[in-house]
């Protein structure tokens, strides 16, 4: 199971984009997850079973996003498509999870 964890950061807009103002308040997030948790069911040892997460931009301008690779070495995290700079507003941006597990039991990560 990899559950989404809403990593609230607060960083000046001014260091990273040239987009000052943004329509989100401050306790929610730009991008939303399409789940809060992806769970991989009836696995393998060392069969690797892949699940596409989406984020949506809650923005009125395109934004950036990244997600930090697992701590775990069952998963990995890589976006779906080709390498893209910024989401569009209202737009989603898919990521790929891959599980490949050593053993059957229960395994968890976070995403960030």
């Amino acid at each position: 199971m990899a559950a989404v964890k809403k990593k609230m950061d607060l960083v000046s807009l001014e260091d990273t984009t040239s987009q000052k103002k943004s329509r989100v308040s401050m306790d929610q997030a730009l991008f939303e997850p399409s789940v809060k948790v992806v769970e991989f069911s009836e696995y393998e040892p060392f069969t690797s079973i892949e699940k596409v997460i989406k984020f949506r931009n809650n923005d009125y301008v395109a934004r950036r996003i990244r997600l930090e690779q697992p701590s775990s070495p069952y998963f990995e995290v890589r976006q779906s498509r080709a390498k893209q700079s910024k989401v569009a507003t209202g737009m989603e941006l898919g990521f790929v999870v891959k599980f490949t597990p050593s053993e059957v039991r229960e395994y968890r990560t976070e995403l960030v």
